[in-house]
């Protein structure tokens, strides 16, 4: 991350503003027929620090929010049931389970990954298997 700072000093009485605040490595712009907009976050403040740290809580908003670092997704199928699987650090869990009569879609986000692996951690290891 390179942030990089402009005193803007807008022509109007509130001083809130002046400052603006970028990360030049992700910095995208693009225009239209109205002219210039960003698609990347955009600090402002009243300060350079201010604007600094606007622009690093816009960042942290549109950050993807993953508490389980995901590194492989499995489905398959054992006897009437479809199974879902995911990896982390190395070990499979099983995060869905359905009865198999047609068709069958879910989504899961990360929160559900970290939640199943902690179920799954604190059972006792001479559980029978899922299946």
């Amino acid at each position: 991350m390179k942030i990089r700072t402009s005193y803007d000093y807008p022509p109007i009485p509130d001083r809130s503003m002046d400052w603006s605040a970028i990360d030049d490595h992700t910095y995208d712009c693009d225009c239209d027929q109205d002219g210039f907009f960003s698609l990347s976050p955009i600090g402002h403040g009243r300060t350079e620090a201010d604007a600094i740290t606007d622009l690093l809580e816009k960042m942290e908003d549109t950050m993807p929010k993953t508490e389980a670092a995901v590194s492989a997704v499995m489905l398959r199928r054992s006897g009437e049931h479809a199974i879902v699987e995911i990896e982390i650090g190395g070990e499979w869990f099983e995060i869905i389970r359905e009865h198999l009569e047609g068709n069958f879609s879910h989504i899961a986000e990360a929160v559900g990954f970290t939640r199943k692996r902690s179920e799954l951690q604190t059972e006792s290891p001479d559980a029978p298997p899922h299946d």
